[in-house]
């Protein structure tokens, strides 16, 4: 559920600044738009001016010259803004009599996308103008606008990319985080994403492959081990009887039962760190419930206790009843009973088995859960304890994605945890 939740954060984090940084740009091509817009008008405000005093400089310099020279000035003064045509009528609508500069201003300020008026001279002669390039160039401003949209495309495009590439990681981080809990999780399948990662994941899969094949190899040699003992082991239980001090033959063959414990105990050990049971989905209420029915019906001090009617949880069935019997049984046999709970909270499932014994010092809690470590002396292989009960405990929570933990109560006694995500 952590890993989920860090996973989620990543993400929303991903798309908050990319929103931001999507919003702050937004708001920038638009601000870069009205400052356009305003630079633009200011523009044509000035180039409005110009064309006004162009208007009047042609109007008076040819209103001033004889008729028969008109057409030529008008044709030899080429005006790069202004199309200027002398003819006997109008050739626009827009039509100025006066030659007062405010009229001519006033008439030209109307909105039109391009300036077209005519002036009369005298009533056969008109002066007609068209502006030229109204719109030629390329204004700057839309420059810096098609930068900017660029560079919005750029980003987003690293971000998409960076996403692209980041999306199959989390998904090997996922399997990676199954494999360090479970060897027996499924392989990663159909990874996308770059090259290296898919190469990542292959040698992954190929190192699984590996160190199942490894314990696989420890399980077998020990089995091996196991069987050639018990053969020299029952060899020697039968030349024990041959031993005439009943004294001296009690002791051989307690002897040679902690060895056939011993073998078993270490066999059991390593076969459930390389099992092979599927999960299936079970209720774990009615699951634990059943394994307190059965100690109970043999007359054993357990008592069982929840508030919950179902839960659904995946599971090896097999070694998780094994667990749990290894805790309650150490319970009964060192705290005189079991109190077995079931809780549950929105992230977690916990199991929790409470002694009535004297509990476990702070300093050993982490030893307790190692292989052969017995922390009291006298609870040695003829109490049936070899050290193995929590060691094989922690290693099925763990292969569950769980954690065991330890603690002492103030009222005494020691309390076992078993939790488990309900990712």
């Amino acid at each position: 559920m952590r890993a989920k939740k860090h996973l989620f954060k990543n993400i929303f984090s991903s798309r908050t600044v990319l929103l931001t940084l999507s919003a702050i740009i937004i708001i920038h091509i638009i601000v870069i738009s009205f400052q356009a817009e305003y630079n633009k008008q200011l523009k044509r405000e000035a180039d409005f001016s110009d064309l006004v005093e162009n208007v009047m400089d042609i109007t008076h310099e040819v209103s001033a010259l004889p008729a028969n020279q008109q057409q030529a000035w008008v044709d030899s003064h080429k005006n790069k803004h202004l199309e200027v045509i002398l003819s006997n009528h109008a050739f626009w609508a827009n039509q100025i009599t006066s030659k007062d500069y405010w009229s001519i201003r006033d008439t030209l300020r109307h909105p039109q996308e391009q300036i077209k008026t005519s002036i009369e001279l005298t009533p056969s002669s008109w002066l007609n103008f068209r502006e030229l390039n109204a719109s030629s160039g390329v204004d700057e401003q839309l420059i810096f606008i098609f930068l900017e949209i660029l560079a919005a495309s750029a980003i987003l495009y690293s971000v998409w990319s960076i996403e692209r590439f980041i999306r199959p990681l989390k998904d090997f981080k996922s399997a990676a985080d199954r494999l360090g809990v479970d060897l027996q999780s499924e392989p990663i399948e159909d990874l996308s994403g770059p090259m290296v990662v898919r190469e990542t994941a292959m040698a992954m899969n190929q190192m699984q492959d590996r160190i199942k094949q490894l314990l696989q190899d420890r399980t077998q040699m020990l089995a091996a081990i196991s069987h050639d003992l018990r053969t020299p082991i029952t060899r020697l239980k039968l030349r024990a009887h041959f031993v005439e001090d009943p004294v001296e033959y009690s002791k051989i063959v307690n002897d040679l039962d902690e060895m056939e414990f011993m073998i078993a105990q270490i066999l059991s050990f390593a076969s459930e760190t390389n099992s092979q049971e599927k999960k299936v989905n079970i209720d774990l209420v009615s699951f634990i419930q059943s394994i307190c029915d059965e100690m109970i019906d043999t007359g054993q001090p357990v008592t069982f206790n929840t508030q919950l009617k179902r839960l659904g949880f995946p599971a090896c069935p097999m070694a998780l009843k094994r667990a749990v019997t290894n805790v309650i049984n150490n319970a009964i046999k060192y705290g005189q009973s079991a109190h077995v709970s079931i809780k549950k909270s929105k992230e977690l499932v916990e199991l929790i088995i409470e002694d009535e014994g004297e509990g476990v010092p702070e300093e050993e809690m982490k030893k307790v859960l190692q292989p052969f470590y017995r922390s009291d002396p006298a609870r040695t292989v003829n109490g049936g304890n070899v050290g193995l009960g929590l060691a094989i405990t922690h290693e099925v929570v763990k292969s569950h994605g769980g954690e065991l933990s330890l603690k002492n109560p103030a009222q005494g006694g020691l309390r076992v945890t078993l939790s488990f995500s309900l990712d």
